[in-house]
């Protein structure tokens, strides 16, 4: 709901892995007069350790305003898979303003940091320029993988891309109408996916 602020603190001690996930999906409401709502994300993997982060996709629900930071701060040998989905508006609906910023470090230095902005009264939202009528968008950070070369598949109506950002991490970017028909473009790309 507008106005609301939420902050989660993880931590994945040396050597542990840790698998979360949400429930169901997170709507974004309106508030009153506009406000904000904002969910801060902060996590710290430690030595040897592995994260995987992947809930539920946010919806963004016409008049809301709602800004999502996910921070993961990685040991140097630490893993992760961070996953981020959104949905913008509901059925036959437009989406509400949607800010997202998404920053992994490694060792203390920034491997990926994707700052992103959607909705209507975005310049350029609903163009080619960012999703064109895609209602569905997926943003994910590999690390402790094998990156290995640039891929991008497009069609009519979806892409999704995968983007070394070191021999052993990458990012998957995918949209389409929906979640089924981006997914199924990022299992082509990846087997974390399929």
């Amino acid at each position: 709901m507008g106005g609301d602020e939420l902050d989660l603190t993880i931590e994945v001690g040396p050597g542990a892995r840790a698998e979360i996930g949400s429930v169901a999906a997170s709507i974004a409401w309106p508030g009153v007069g506009g406000a904000v709502s904002s969910m801060t994300t902060e996590c710290t993997v430690g030595h040897g350790a592995h994260l995987d982060l992947w809930p539920e996709p946010i919806i963004s629900v016409t008049g809301s305003r709602h800004r999502a930071v996910t921070v993961v701060r990685l040991d140097r040998d630490a893993t992760c898979r961070v996953v981020e989905e959104v949905v913008l508006g509901r059925r036959d609906e437009a989406s509400g303003h949607l800010e997202l910023s998404l920053r992994v470090e490694r060792g203390g230095r920034p491997l990926v940091h994707h700052d992103e902005s959607l909705g209507p009264d975005v310049p350029g939202a609903w163009s080619s320029v960012s999703v064109g009528a895609a209602r569905f968008v997926l943003t994910a950070v590999l690390v402790g993988i094998r990156a290995g070369t640039p891929q991008v598949r497009v069609e009519a109506d979806r892409a999704a891309a995968w983007l070394p950002v070191a021999a052993d991490a990458a990012v998957m970017m995918a949209i389409g109408y929906d979640r089924p028909s981006a997914m199924s473009m990022l299992a082509t790309l990846s087997p974390a996916f399929a």
